[in-house]
């Protein structure tokens, strides 16, 4: 945990890495461990924890993503699965040097990554008041763009805002225009 050498975030997501359950090969060399075997499990199933037991989770969730949006690139998985990390009582302000940018959120990362065209990343909404706040993680020096649509069906975008540059950090940007619109949908794209 902590930043890298060079003071970059060192932690993207967080996700479970402590007593979880999971399958082993019979011949496995953790299998041969009898107190890392779960009772009735035939030797199949054992626990796991730290890296191990999470890294794994991480790579489901991404082939989950990968299986939903084939077109996803590195770049896109990475701004995803920060986007849609979950914050609360434990993980305090994110992104930090503990939990990066929150608690990985499997179904909301699938749920984005439906979404997310060529060249586009996933932004959260909240709703403040009557002014809807779009939050998305961003990486330094790139340069992001916000567009959106009103019907779902429309297949033309409206420019919102581009030229955000990103910090490396959470952008924060308030639709002023969204009126009296019912309801808009955005995206979020790299320049």
């Amino acid at each position: 945990m902590g930043p890298t050498f060079d003071g970059r975030l060192g932690v993207d997501v967080a996700a479970p890495g402590e007593f979880l359950i999971t399958v082993y090969a019979p011949d496995s060399h953790w299998a041969t461990f009898g107190f890392n075997k779960v009772q009735d499990g035939n030797g199949h199933y054992g626990k796991a924890n730290a890296v191990s037991a999470a890294a794994p989770i991480v790579t489901g969730i991404v082939a989950l993503m990968l299986q939903a949006n084939p077109e996803l690139d590195q770049l896109q998985i990475r701004e995803i699965l920060r986007s849609t990390a979950r914050s609360d009582a434990f993980t305090g302000d994110v992104p930090n040097a503990v939990w990066g940018y929150g608690k990985v959120d499997a179904y909301e990362a699938v749920m984005a990554a439906l979404l997310t065209n060529a060249g586009t990343i996933h932004a959260s909404i909240v709703v403040s008041g009557e002014v809807p706040l779009l939050s998305f993680a961003s990486t330094a020096g790139l340069t992001y763009k916000i567009e959106y649509k009103d019907e779902v069906d429309d297949p033309a975008w409206s420019l919102l805002e581009d030229g955000l540059v990103g910090t490396g950090s959470e952008i924060e940007y308030f639709d002023e225009s969204f009126g009296d619109s019912a309801r808009r949908f955005y995206r979020v794209g790299i320049d």
